[in-house]
């Protein structure tokens, strides 16, 4: 049987428990059989609500307040962001871009890929999803600690 036979069967006969299959499988089609873990984790991250919330959060509080401070214009309308006046050319644009990124790229190298986001990590590994289930059911899925419900924040 054919590849396209097999994984063709496989995916129409595929039980879903959670979207983590057919976004593995959309990657190791997409690179030709082949996909490493953080690929494949990146694209988790786009079906994420919680994480996009997070950082638009971030937004807010962090780059937003700090560069508008200098950069007097770099405005905010709700959820929307804007420079005034901004007038570029393409290669004015693609020169600021490189700069943008030339610092990026220094940090990393400074701290390490690893260590740039290391607060984000919210526990030391991962809790079987029958562990969780128990605890969240025992504590009447709220949080043991402070009480929040997990329908409003997601809870480990």
């Amino acid at each position: 049987m054919s590849n396209f036979k097999t994984l063709k069967k496989y995916i129409s006969e595929m039980r879903m428990s959670h979207i983590y299959k057919p976004i593995m499988l959309i990657e190791l089609i997409k690179g030709n059989g082949k996909a490493s873990g953080r690929k494949i984790a990146k694209s988790f991250l786009n079906y994420d609500e919680s994480q996009i919330d997070y950082y638009q959060e971030i937004v807010k509080k962090m780059p937003f307040n700090y560069i508008s401070k200098s950069l007097k214009e770099l405005k905010r309308e709700k959820e929307n962001y804007y420079i005034e006046a901004f007038n570029l050319t393409e290669e004015e644009k693609r020169e600021l871009i490189i700069l943008c990124n030339k610092k990026l790229d220094e940090y990393i190298n400074k701290r390490g890929i690893k260590n740039i986001l290391s607060h984000r990590s919210k526990s030391l590994g991962v809790i079987s999803g029958s562990i969780k289930y128990e605890v969240l059911k025992r504590a009447k899925n709220r949080c043991e600690l402070c009480g929040i419900e997990s329908s409003k924040k997601a809870l480990e």
